[in-house]
């Protein structure tokens, strides 16, 4: 550590003794104001891809459309980024029996995500 030849003040702050003396890391707060933050981009390990997607989804009956449609069993995606539209047959129990189509969207849906949804 560096020797301070002027003696500290009992209004110093701990930023400005650790000015004075070259900071705790080994530099002042002037030079790390001038080092910018490099934005490290984390790798996706989640088993997201679509490759996964596809394989589950034709795995179970479902079958891949280009466009969106309302039919049963049939998934679509709706952009670049892996979010997907899928359709389900729904029928109600009782006296008026209803049947319709079900939709689930997802974000970039993982495999536990899908094992969910189909009721693993």
């Amino acid at each position: 550590m560096k020797k301070i030849k002027n003696k500290l003040k009992a209004t110093e702050t701990h930023a400005d003794i650790y000015d004075k003396i070259g900071g705790a890391g080994g530099g002042s707060k002037s030079k790390s104001r001038k080092l910018k933050k490099l934005k490290v981009k984390k790798k996706d390990d989640s088993p997201s891809s679509d490759r996964i997607t596809d394989s589950f989804m034709e795995g179970h009956g479902y079958s891949q459309t280009d466009f969106d449609t309302r039919k049963p069993n049939t998934y679509t995606y709706l952009n670049d980024k892996g979010k997907i539209k899928a359709y389900t047959v729904t029928s109600s129990a009782g006296k008026y029996k209803k049947v319709g189509v079900s939709q689930t969207t997802f974000k970039k849906p993982t495999l536990k995500q899908l094992k969910d949804w189909m009721g693993y």
